[in-house]
């Protein structure tokens, strides 16, 4: 007799237990209640009980923690990446107007150079960043699976070396998918180095997809392509695996990677409104299996300044940051456009309320404490409707909520001058 049955005869009282039942493989969680049997003149019989399958339930459960763990550092890799924008921005472009001064050849233009390369190398960084926490768009389109696949098959063989044999096996009639075509193929890279790492000694990496259909627990099953990368390398243990879509969690050794790969990966999936998973074991290799439903970014570079006789034009600047107002003003001063600066939408107000009718143009940043860039539009258009606005960001993803039409335009951030001036030109009526 089983001891929860013993404690429900001696106490006369029901239970509620959980436990775990393997057969074969396979282990299922069953929660259960078990209740005194008593006859009319109360007199214990036996034990009575019902049980329940939850395994599914415990599933979901550990699949919504795991993705609300991952919202919240996506979240806050987010935000690093947005103030990082801004440091950029400044950085490189001050790099810009140092190095335009300089002589070539001497040494510290050599030394302005790599302070222009460490830029973008960084801003590389930050996009990397808001693909995780889905801050950065792509350009999406429909595009074949397989082709990307094969487009990058040489790539990917160069990639690996010749002790990892590549075997790419694709179903002819694959459904094409919507997603950024650049992306996908960050995707295929940044997954086959990651093999070749857990293969040091030589292995076996196979890329095949599939039609298939992506499954959703909490709504309706949509049709997609599978793609499953696969490796007979090392494997990972179940800690590492918990943490392995974290952007900067690596088990390399310092200076051997930053641990984004798979972050980015992961942001690049599921902004393509796909689903991924990973399954491994020490020892048995390492297989992701990611789907993509069916479906019918900016380096910073050295801004080249010419500057101009003739004012092109009244700007307001509105920017909370000082040091990217005061690399803004410069920027537009050197490009032949006058800037009153405003440090927050209150402030931007006051002055539009003092020089209405000078305004050619607003720059303003999405983003700002008090009152908002898109609050504080609404306010100027509503005395001056038409008014030319460029918005400015570092969340590609804000472009969707701002009321973007006529004389309206959106910039992301870091920028370079000539970007700015276009946007800038294509609000203004000629």
């Amino acid at each position: 007799m089983r001891i929860d049955d013993l404690r429900v005869m001696s106490t006369r009282e029901p239970i509620e237990i959980q436990e775990e039942v393997t057969h074969g493989e396979e282990t299922r969680t069953f929660f259960a209640v078990k209740f005194p049997l008593l006859d009319e003149q109360n007199r214990l019989y036996g034990v009575g009980g019902v049980a329940t399958d939850i395994t599914h339930h415990l599933r979901l459960e550990a699949r919504l923690r795991d993705a609300q763990r991952l919202e919240a550092v996506g979240q806050l890799a987010g935000g690093v990446a947005h103030d990082f924008n801004n440091l950029i921005a400044v950085i490189a472009n001050y790099a810009a107007f140092v190095r335009k001064e300089l002589p070539d050849g001497s040494r510290a233009a050599g030394d302005a150079d790599q302070i222009l390369s460490a830029a973008r190398r960084a801003s590389d960084l930050t996009r990397r960043l808001l693909l995780f926490s889905r801050r950065q768009s792509g350009t999406p389109e429909v595009i074949s699976v397989r082709q990307v696949v094969e487009g990058v098959e040489t790539v990917l063989r160069q990639t690996l070396g010749a002790g990892v044999e590549l075997v790419v096996a694709c179903d002819e009639r694959l459904w094409d998918v919507e997603a950024d075509r650049s992306q996908l193929e960050q995707v295929l890279m940044n997954l086959a180095v990651n093999a070749r790492e857990a293969m040091p000694d030589g292995g076996k990496l196979q890329i095949a997809a599939g039609n298939d259909v992506m499954r959703d627990a909490e709504g309706p099953s949509a049709r997609a392509v599978k793609l499953i990368v696969e490796d007979t390398g090392r494997g990972m243990a179940p800690e590492v695996i918990t943490h392995a879509f974290e952007p900067f969690f690596t088990t390399k050794g310092p200076a051997q990677g930053t641990g984004l790969g798979l972050a980015m990966v992961y942001g690049i999936v599921r902004q393509s409104g796909g689903a991924i998973s990973l399954q491994s074991a020490p020892g048995a290799g390492t297989r992701v299996r990611i789907h993509l439903p069916r479906g019918g970014a900016s380096d910073v570079a050295e801004p080249a300044i010419a500057p101009v006789a003739e004012s092109r034009g009244l700007v307001l600047l509105v920017e909370d940051e000082p040091r990217v107002r005061s690399q803004a003003r410069r920027l537009l001063q050197r490009s032949g456009y006058e800037v009153l600066e405003a440090s927050d939408g209150a402030e931007a107000k006051r002055i539009f309320a003092e020089r209405q009718g000078d305004i050619d143009v607003v720059v303003t940043d999405v983003v700002m404490p008090m009152v908002g860039g898109v609050e504080m539009v609404a306010t100027l258009r509503a005395v001056q409707p038409g008014l030319p606005v460029v918005f400015v960001s570092g969340y590609t993803a804000e472009e969707q909520d701002l009321p973007l039409g006529d004389r309206t335009a959106f910039l992301t951030k870091p920028y370079t001058i000539e970007a700015l001036c276009d946007a800038i030109e294509a609000v203004v009526p000629s």
